[in-house]
């Protein structure tokens, strides 16, 4: 599946230096933003995106790929439609920006 265009190229990060606290369980997590006092729950599927965007600045096709692979789950529009309104949810709370690599 080609999903090359899927946010025109931009590459993810997590801010650097962005003080998050992280409680996880098996299939869900809450992360606390230092910085604003939010506290966030997160699903299985939110927390393995943003742990991704911990590790690595990614493009949103890089991160729909990862999330497949990581939870063995198929790579489609579906998919790739998921990844892109967390990536804009994300970008909204101040979890995450445009980078340049």
């Amino acid at each position: 599946m080609d999903l090359s265009n899927l946010d025109g190229g931009v590459t993810w990060r997590i801010p650097a230096g962005k003080p998050l606290k992280w409680r996880r369980w098996d299939e869900a997590s809450v992360v606390i933003d230092l910085d604003s006092g939010q506290t966030h729950y997160l699903n299985l599927f939110s927390m393995v995106a943003l742990e991704h965007l911990e590790k690595e600045a990614v493009t949103t096709d890089q991160l729909a790929r990862n999330i497949a692979d990581y939870l063995d789950i198929p790579l489609d529009e579906n998919l790739a439609g998921q990844v892109s309104g967390l990536i804009k949810q994300f970008d909204e709370l101040g979890l995450i920006e445009p980078c340049r690599i």
